[in-house]
């Protein structure tokens, strides 16, 4: 028997798709725990005149930043059809260990330091994301806003 030794074209379209679909997939992860390492690693972020909307402002931050990232790793999971209570668990999974990291990234950044109340703050966010993405994915499945690319429903999958 001889064996081909090269793809066809096909065989190469689906490669190329695949690889495609996992960088749309990972970047915008990659992209956002970036932002927020960078925004981590300031020794001192602008300040609001009012303490209180100050501190209110900061929170809201860490809260959808954890929600986005939350948001993202399902949705990179979920569109390699990665059950949806898996890809949930793993979500929070990574969130929470990154929200862990980036507070203990923070001891090391002079005038930055570790919070629990952020860490509380960054759950809050994951869980809230969560929930959003988890909601969008029973409801829609596969939707195209947001987990574009994919181009079959679970019903036509299953057939």
């Amino acid at each position: 028997k001889m064996y081909h030794l090269h793809t066809t074209t096909r065989e190469r379209y689906h490669k190329d798709l695949l690889a495609r679909r996992t960088l749309n997939s990972w970047v915008p992860v990659c992209v956002w725990s970036a932002a927020i390492f960078v925004l981590s690693h300031q020794s001192s972020l602008p300040e609001l005149p009012n303490k209180t909307t100050d501190t209110m402002a900061k929170a809201f931050g860490h809260f959808v930043e954890f929600g986005v990232l939350s948001l993202l790793v399902y949705r990179a999971l979920y569109r390699k059809h990665v059950d949806w209570t898996k890809a949930a668990a793993i979500s929070i999974f990574f969130c929470l260990t990154y929200a862990i990291s980036d507070e203990l990234h923070q001891t090391f950044v002079p005038g930055r330091h570790p919070s629990l109340s952020d860490i509380v703050i960054d759950v809050l966010g994951v869980i809230t994301g969560m929930l959003v993405a988890v909601a969008i994915s029973v409801k829609f499945p596969l939707n195209t806003v947001i987990f574009p690319n994919q181009v079959t429903t679970t019903r036509e999958r299953n057939q």
